[in-house]
């Protein structure tokens, strides 16, 4: 019935529901039992080796990207009387990087992979 309808003044409520028998399936299992089966149902996937890009130009222009402002910030803070050719030196390396990064991104997009779903 709806929630806006009152029920009449003769209805009576409807009886509980009886439990259910015990079937073939239903058992109690132990608690080793249970913790082994807890712990073959839970699957932790290997963290991923670090690997560098077998690309070594690539590896190259991540390097610079990366250590020319680490160490322009060092620079600043260790060794305040740097010449400006250093700092200069350090946004070239860092731009030269960056070119390197960008030149060699792919040009295509390999569509071999499917509808664009996930592959398991």
């Amino acid at each position: 019935m709806a929630p806006w309808v009152d029920p009449p003044a003769d209805a009576t409520p409807e009886p509980a529901p009886r439990p259910q028998a015990s079937g073939h399936r239903d058992w109690v299992i132990g608690e080793e039992a249970q913790a082994l089966q807890e712990a073959e149902d839970h699957f932790v996937p290997p963290d991923p080796d670090f690997e560098l890009s077998a690309d070594r130009m690539r590896n190259l222009g991540w390097f610079a990207v990366v250590v020319a402002p680490v160490l322009a910030v060092l620079a600043l803070v260790l060794w305040r009387s740097a010449p400006t050719t250093f700092y200069v030196a350090l946004v070239a390396v860092f731009l030269a990087g960056a070119g390197v990064l960008a030149w060699r991104l792919p040009t295509h997009r390999d569509d071999d992979s499917g509808n664009g779903g996930a592959v398991v």
